[in-house]
């Protein structure tokens, strides 16, 4: 979980209709304890479909995830 905006903001793009202007290309990584790339996948023209924030519990010291799921035109494994 971050401060950060840009998830959420990208997904009212979408829900508000603007699904053309929300399309983005970029890349999901994946890194290894070390901060060390060990996988890649580039998308294209990918949107969000959906978006998760984390379910804390208030006496709990687990980490906070989101979830984000994209559609997207193509991805490709490059790493």
């Amino acid at each position: 979980i971050t401060s950060n905006m840009d998830i959420w903001t990208w997904r009212k793009m979408v829900e508000d209709g603007k699904v053309e202007d929300a399309r983005a290309d970029g890349s999901i990584v994946m890194y290894d304890q070390s901060l060390s790339e060990v996988a890649r996948w580039n998308f294209q023209s990918a949107w969000p479909v959906k978006v998760t924030g984390p379910s804390v519990k208030a006496d709990s010291n687990e980490i906070g995830i989101e979830e984000l799921t994209l559609a997207h035109e193509y991805i490709e494994r490059v790493q």
